[in-house]
Protein backbone atom coordinates (compact mmCIF):
# COMPACT_ATOMS: atom_id res chain seq x y z
CA UNK A 1 0.00 0.00 0.00
CA UNK A 2 2.87 2.35 0.80
CA UNK A 3 3.74 1.75 -2.93
CA UNK A 4 0.96 2.40 -4.28
CA UNK A 5 0.69 5.43 -2.02
CA UNK A 6 3.47 7.09 -3.19
CA UNK A 7 2.83 6.35 -6.99
CA UNK A 8 -1.30 7.91 -6.26
CA UNK A 9 0.56 11.17 -4.70
CA UNK A 10 2.33 11.63 -8.50
CA UNK A 11 -1.60 12.12 -9.62
CA UNK A 12 -3.08 15.64 -9.31
CA UNK A 13 -6.36 14.32 -8.31
CA UNK A 14 -5.67 11.67 -5.58
CA UNK A 15 -3.12 14.06 -4.53
CA UNK A 16 -4.79 16.92 -2.97
CA UNK A 17 -6.71 14.19 -0.72
CA UNK A 18 -6.57 13.58 2.44
CA UNK A 19 -4.86 10.07 3.15
CA UNK A 20 -7.71 8.63 4.60
CA UNK A 21 -9.97 9.84 1.39
CA UNK A 22 -7.04 8.65 -0.84
CA UNK A 23 -6.58 5.16 0.83
CA UNK A 24 -10.63 4.90 1.15
CA UNK A 25 -11.49 1.23 0.63
CA UNK A 26 -8.61 0.58 -1.14
CA UNK A 27 -7.05 -1.28 1.49
CA UNK A 28 -9.63 -3.82 1.43
CA UNK A 29 -9.71 -4.21 -2.19
CA UNK A 30 -5.88 -4.67 -1.96
CA UNK A 31 -6.27 -7.62 0.56
CA UNK A 32 -9.38 -9.35 -1.39
CA UNK A 33 -7.52 -8.88 -5.02
CA UNK A 34 -4.72 -10.64 -3.10
CA UNK A 35 -7.04 -13.55 -1.89
CA UNK A 36 -8.71 -13.93 -5.37
CA UNK A 37 -5.55 -13.95 -7.25
CA UNK A 38 -3.02 -16.04 -4.83
CA UNK A 39 -5.05 -17.68 -2.03
CA UNK A 40 -6.26 -21.29 -1.89
CA UNK A 41 -9.84 -20.38 -1.03
CA UNK A 42 -13.24 -21.05 -2.02
CA UNK A 43 -13.30 -19.08 -5.46
CA UNK A 44 -16.74 -17.39 -5.23
CA UNK A 45 -16.05 -16.43 -1.33
CA UNK A 46 -12.53 -14.51 -2.76
CA UNK A 47 -13.87 -13.10 -5.99
CA UNK A 48 -16.90 -11.89 -3.67
CA UNK A 49 -14.69 -10.33 -0.84
CA UNK A 50 -12.79 -8.39 -4.23
CA UNK A 51 -16.17 -7.18 -5.60
CA UNK A 52 -17.61 -6.07 -2.35
CA UNK A 53 -14.67 -3.96 -1.73
CA UNK A 54 -14.23 -2.53 -5.31
CA UNK A 55 -17.58 -1.66 -5.49
CA UNK A 56 -17.38 0.75 -2.50
CA UNK A 57 -13.58 1.93 -3.72
CA UNK A 58 -15.99 3.02 -6.76
CA UNK A 59 -18.57 4.71 -5.08
CA UNK A 60 -15.88 6.14 -2.53
CA UNK A 61 -14.38 7.69 -5.55
CA UNK A 62 -16.83 9.36 -6.92
CA UNK A 63 -18.11 10.80 -3.86
CA UNK A 64 -14.62 12.46 -3.64
CA UNK A 65 -15.19 13.68 -7.15
CA UNK A 66 -12.11 11.92 -8.38
CA UNK A 67 -12.62 11.25 -12.32
CA UNK A 68 -13.28 7.44 -13.35
CA UNK A 69 -10.19 7.75 -15.58
CA UNK A 70 -8.15 8.09 -12.39
CA UNK A 71 -9.94 4.98 -11.17
CA UNK A 72 -7.84 2.92 -14.06
CA UNK A 73 -4.70 4.75 -13.31
CA UNK A 74 -4.94 3.60 -9.85
CA UNK A 75 -5.54 0.07 -10.71
CA UNK A 76 -2.53 0.55 -13.04
CA UNK A 77 -0.69 1.96 -10.46
CA UNK A 78 -1.42 -1.10 -7.92
CA UNK A 79 -0.40 -3.34 -10.78
CA UNK A 80 3.14 -1.52 -10.61
CA UNK A 81 3.65 -1.59 -7.23
CA UNK A 82 2.59 -5.39 -6.53
CA UNK A 83 4.73 -6.26 -9.67
CA UNK A 84 7.70 -4.20 -7.64
CA UNK A 85 7.07 -5.82 -4.85
CA UNK A 86 6.87 -9.78 -6.45
CA UNK A 87 10.39 -9.03 -8.20
CA UNK A 88 11.63 -8.74 -4.53
CA UNK A 89 10.01 -11.64 -2.81
CA UNK A 90 9.81 -14.41 -5.80
CA UNK A 91 11.81 -16.40 -8.61
CA UNK A 92 11.16 -15.32 -12.08
CA UNK A 93 8.55 -18.66 -12.71
CA UNK A 94 6.68 -17.52 -9.61
CA UNK A 95 6.40 -13.94 -9.86
CA UNK A 96 5.06 -14.20 -13.18
CA UNK A 97 2.29 -16.71 -12.51
CA UNK A 98 1.57 -14.49 -9.92
CA UNK A 99 1.30 -11.42 -11.67
CA UNK A 100 -1.13 -13.31 -14.57
CA UNK A 101 -3.23 -14.23 -11.49
CA UNK A 102 -3.04 -10.91 -9.45
CA UNK A 103 -3.83 -9.10 -13.30
CA UNK A 104 -7.05 -11.04 -13.69
CA UNK A 105 -7.71 -10.06 -10.66
CA UNK A 106 -7.14 -6.67 -10.90
CA UNK A 107 -9.61 -6.68 -14.04
CA UNK A 108 -12.92 -7.81 -11.82
CA UNK A 109 -11.57 -5.14 -9.52
CA UNK A 110 -11.61 -2.40 -12.35
CA UNK A 111 -14.97 -3.60 -13.67
CA UNK A 112 -16.94 -3.71 -10.00
CA UNK A 113 -15.06 -0.19 -9.12
CA UNK A 114 -16.61 1.56 -11.84
CA UNK A 115 -19.78 -0.30 -11.30
CA UNK A 116 -19.69 1.18 -7.79
CA UNK A 117 -18.39 4.53 -9.13
CA UNK A 118 -21.67 4.26 -11.27
CA UNK A 119 -24.12 3.16 -9.28
CA UNK A 120 -27.01 4.96 -9.46
CA UNK A 121 -27.22 4.92 -13.19
CA UNK A 122 -27.32 1.13 -12.66
CA UNK A 123 -29.92 1.22 -9.79
CA UNK A 124 -32.30 3.56 -12.43
CA UNK A 125 -31.59 0.96 -15.08
CA UNK A 126 -32.24 -1.99 -12.73
CA UNK A 127 -28.83 -3.43 -13.05
CA UNK A 128 -27.61 -2.75 -9.67
CA UNK A 129 -29.81 -5.42 -8.22
CA UNK A 130 -27.88 -8.64 -8.28
CA UNK A 131 -24.60 -6.90 -9.46
CA UNK A 132 -22.00 -8.72 -7.01
CA UNK A 133 -23.92 -11.98 -8.09
CA UNK A 134 -23.52 -10.69 -11.48
CA UNK A 135 -19.73 -10.18 -11.51
CA UNK A 136 -18.83 -12.89 -9.22
CA UNK A 137 -20.79 -15.65 -11.40
CA UNK A 138 -19.46 -14.09 -14.74
CA UNK A 139 -15.81 -13.83 -13.68
CA UNK A 140 -15.89 -17.83 -12.27
CA UNK A 141 -17.30 -18.77 -15.73
CA UNK A 142 -14.48 -16.67 -17.56
CA UNK A 143 -12.14 -18.54 -15.64
CA UNK A 144 -13.24 -21.78 -15.89
CA UNK A 145 -13.20 -20.95 -20.11
CA UNK A 146 -9.60 -19.70 -19.92
CA UNK A 147 -8.40 -22.00 -17.46
CA UNK A 148 -9.85 -25.24 -18.21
Amino acid sequence: MLEWDQLARGNSELAKLPPDHRWDSLPETVTGLLNAALCKRPMSAAYRELVLAALQHGQDRRSAGISPDVVFREYGNLHDAIWHHLRNVLSTAHRLDAILKIDMAISLATRASLSGYHRAKLEETGSWAGIVDHLVDEWILFNRETTG
